[in-house]
């Protein structure tokens, strides 16, 4: 995990735009920290990483995100340590922790210990962007393997499409394709897709936050999906859509 390495933070990344959305990315390996760095700027265009060897090295005070890379031969006493002390430091900044190698044990912990996400090593890089993106607008993503096992299933589908917790849908799997989604439908997926909230994309397209909950069910209910990530995901594999 990165706890240990030199004091001090790399260059914040943020290259000829204006970037607003802060993300620290907590990573001893400095290649490593980098490239990912250079990857979340390219592909968030709001985003500015900021870089820490360890959680001692994080600057105090609100982020959009606080991201630690977890080697797998952490324990857990030192996970929980380091859980702890991003809290204090982060100011209730969203914690998102993304996995050195395939250790289930240790993702179980994290989400139980109540971060916002955890990206396993064999996620795409499709999946592990959108991931950092729903983390740092305030939403939560474990993957597949993890949800059933750490989150109870909600029963209110309407109500709970504020988050990103599985909802339960009785509905079969239907056409799952953009064809099938209304262009309003449409709308309402590319700004979830960017990481807006449920108050943001009711304010930008002008309607109700009870309608974009009604929108959010008949997408994730056509596309065969149980939650926000999931949809946007989808969104993201199918070709021809921007």
């Amino acid at each position: 995990m990165a706890t240990g390495g030199p004091v001090g933070l790399s260059t914040p990344f943020s290259p000829g735009v204006a970037r607003t959305i802060r993300i620290v990315l907590i990573e001893p390996r400095v290649w490593f920290r980098d490239c990912l760095a250079h990857a979340l700027v390219d592909f968030l265009p709001d985003v500015c990483v900021e870089g820490a060897n360890s959680v001692d090295d994080v600057v105090p005070g609100r982020a959009a995100l606080l991201l630690i890379g977890v080697d797998a031969r952490c324990g857990g006493a030192q996970l929980r340590e380091a859980i702890s002390t991003l809290r204090r430091l982060g100011d209730g900044s969203p914690i998102g922790v993304y996995l050195h190698a395939d250790n289930t044990a240790l993702a179980r912990l994290a989400a139980r210990l109540g971060v916002a996400g955890i990206v396993m090593p064999s996620a795409s890089v499709d999946i592990a962007i959108a991931s950092v993106r729903v983390m740092a607008a305030g939403g939560n993503f474990l993957p597949p393997e993890l949800a059933l096992a750490v989150r109870p299933v909600e029963t209110d589908p309407v109500e709970r499409l504020t988050d990103d917790r599985p909802v339960p849908t009785a509905a079969p799997r239907l056409e799952s394709s953009p064809e099938s989604l209304t262009d309003r439908e449409l709308e309402v997926l590319r700004l979830l897709r960017t990481g807006r909230s449920n108050k943001d994309i009711a304010g930008e397209l002008h309607i109700s936050q009870s309608t974009v909950k009604v929108h959010l069910r008949r997408i994730m209910r056509k596309l065969g999906t149980t939650n926000r990530t999931e949809a946007a995901l989808q969104l993201t594999r199918l070709a021809g859509v921007g």
